[in-house]
């Protein structure tokens, strides 16, 4: 009877199921926050008041001294 033995590595194992679950929950969250905090500067005024315009503008310059 021969008996023979192999010096065969087990293939590698990748990052764990938890770990990857971890990484992309924190990307998430990440894009989340970023997007929340980008909201306001969507948020435009759109003034058709010739007069209100010049009211902003003065505004503007006033505070740009």
């Amino acid at each position: 009877m021969t008996t023979t033995t192999t010096d065969a590595k087990p293939p590698p194992r990748g990052p764990s199921t938890r770990k990857i679950l971890l990484l992309s929950i924190i990307a998430q969250v990440v894009l989340v926050g970023v997007i929340w905090l980008a909201e306001p500067l969507r948020k435009t005024k759109k003034n058709f008041d010739p007069n209100a315009v010049e009211d902003l503008t003065d505004a503007a310059k006033e505070r740009n001294k």
